[in-house]
């Protein structure tokens, strides 16, 4: 590939490498220049632009990117079609995520033209996650590149999503002489729902009534050669005192009925406690105390191993100390659904911008000026509700009596922004802190933009593509972009970071391959009413 500043003359086949305006268009990074695009390019009098231009043996970074996923030995995974030169992985299969690290290790080095991030090595994932994104850096990549590291991933499983499969559980608990007959119904009841918690991620079946018994090995014994007669993959026991040590109470009885210990303590916190071992092709838990708390811990670890059928040993379970300090670890939430279907399936809402001080207008508040006998705030309001969206919060600041005036008859809520004077950043922020929590994706929506229609709204949200990392849509007039922003609560977190006045720009750029434009074909998108001018031209259609 060559890059440079080219003369256009010389350029076509190549790609704009940073974004062109012109008085007539405005080509954006990564645009292919075709014969059309040159002669608007020699129309507007372009002479030279910087410019990526392939050479003979070159394949384009879409092309290079999907060459190279096809090459990877994956299994229950989908590939993504190319956009900007990345390929997404995607999980097929609710399971354990499994990477082989050595080899993607060894792609990354190979070059630096190409980028290949994964998710961590036994990462619990749903169907349709984001497993891994391969990332074609430059705009172009010689085809000897991509065969040197074709040849690298013959034969080798590169990812896999391990799928969970069904076991049968039994639990066994033992109490001390001096704690009674029976375990108390309410302390029970705690355990057996702190254990499903443990393992409701792995769509298992419900653990039985659980054995309650004496704490002595005898009894535990007694217990387990009944209970591995039966029909229970795994048999966890939860001991009144916790295993200190392998002469202890529990891992005695698993030896006394021929069980072998495959490991006693583990490297991660909370759950050092733990005691793993097998006899008769069955698991047999001795469960440290921390699972009686939901938090995930230990335990959980080596259930997603088991579920997922993923070979254990005493090395592996000692390999798992880096990254095993869990306790007070902000970076070890409980688990969530991952599920990312194409389009957004859950509601959607809309944030409309009504706290500026229209200094640009002079003293009158620009929307409460009366266009077709309402205010104009209550048009961009209504414009919301005819394209079907029924959440809407309008963020207010300056003159907020009159603007909840204007409003009176209409069902919004009313967000005050008392930092309004800091800029339209305070406002984006006031919207998106008060948004319920249900809420998947959002418009930004800016309330002197009456004459944006339903169908500009509707358009954006048929445009979203999640599984592809489309996560934003804008609409654009010929070329030039304009409002209102959809967001996919994904961006949400970045919403808030925003200060200044300049509103979600220099974010959009930031985050330009997740923003799919939505050609339009009215200018209604870019016409906003900020001076008495535009105010009168408005007015001309009445």
């Amino acid at each position: 590939m060559r890059f440079g500043l080219f003369d256009i003359s010389q350029s076509l086949g190549g790609v704009i490498a940073h974004k062109l305006k012109t008085p007539n268009m405005s080509l954006k990074k990564g645009h292919i220049i075709d014969h059309e695009t040159l002669k608007q390019m020699k129309h507007d009098k372009v002479s030279k632009a910087y410019i990526a231009l392939p050479d003979k043996d070159d394949l384009n970074e879409n092309l290079a990117a999907t060459t190279l996923a096809q090459s990877l030995h994956l299994k229950n995974c989908r590939i993504s079609h190319p956009h900007h030169g990345r390929v997404n992985i995607y999980a097929e299969e609710n399971g354990l995520f499994r990477v082989n690290e050595a080899l993607i290790n060894r792609l990354n080095e190979q070059t630096e033209d190409i980028g290949i991030s994964t998710l961590a090595d036994q990462t619990i994932v749903k169907v349709g996650q984001m497993l891994a994104t391969i990332k074609v850096i430059p705009f172009f990549v010689s085809e000897k590149t991509i065969n040197k590291l074709d040849q690298q991933c013959t034969e080798q499983l590169a990812m896999e999503t391990a799928p969970f499969s069904a076991h049968n559980s039994q639990l066994i608990m033992t109490q001390n002489d001096y704690d009674g007959a029976t375990t108390t119904s309410k302390g029970l009841k705690k355990i057996t729902t702190s254990l499903a918690s443990h393992l409701a991620p792995f769509d298992q079946p419900a653990i039985g009534q659980p054995q309650i018994i004496k704490h002595h090995v005898e009894d535990i014994e007694a217990a387990l050669e009944n209970t591995v007669q039966g029909d229970s993959d795994i048999i966890f026991i939860l001991g009144a005192s916790a295993i200190q040590d392998r002469h202890d109470v529990i891992p005695s009885a698993i030896e006394r009925i021929g069980g072998t210990i495959i490991r006693f303590g583990m490297p991660v916190d909370p759950g050092n406690l733990l005691l793993l071992a097998r006899h008769q092709q069955k698991w047999i838990i001795g469960l440290p105390g921390c699972v009686r708390s939901p938090k995930i811990n230990g335990f959980d670890w080596i259930l997603k191993l088991i579920y997922a059928n993923q070979p254990i040993d005493a090395s592996l379970i000692a390999s798992l100390g880096v990254g095993g300090l869990l306790k007070e670890s902000n970076q070890r939430p409980e688990l969530r659904d991952f599920t990312r279907p194409s389009k957004p399936t859950g509601k959607i809402a809309a944030v409309i911008l009504a706290a500026g001080q229209s200094k640009r207008m002079g003293e009158e508040n620009k929307l409460l000026k009366p266009y077709h006998g309402k205010a104009l705030i209550k048009h961009a309001v209504n414009n919301v509700k005819e394209a079907g969206i029924e959440t809407i919060l309008v963020v207010t600041g300056h003159q907020e009596d009159a603007i909840k005036d204007a409003l009176i008859d209409e069902d919004v809520s009313l967000i005050h922004n008392s930092l309004f004077e800091t800029g339209q950043a305070s406002s984006i922020k006031a919207g998106i802190k008060h948004l319920p929590k249900d809420i998947e994706t959002c418009f930004i929506v800016l309330g002197d933009m009456p004459l944006v229609g339903p169908e500009v709204y509707q358009g954006l949200s048929a445009a979203i593509d999640i599984a592809n990392g489309q996560t934003i849509a804008a609409p654009t007039w010929q070329g030039k972009r304009g409002n209102p922003v959809l967001w996919h609560n994904c961006h949400f977190s970045e919403l808030l970071s925003l200060e200044g006045d300049t509103g979600a720009k220099n974010l959009l750029s930031r985050l330009s391959e997740s923003l799919v434009l939505v050609p339009n074909d009215k200018k209604s998108i870019l016409v906003d009413i900020d001076t008495q001018d535009a105010f009168d031209n408005l007015r001309l259609d009445e």
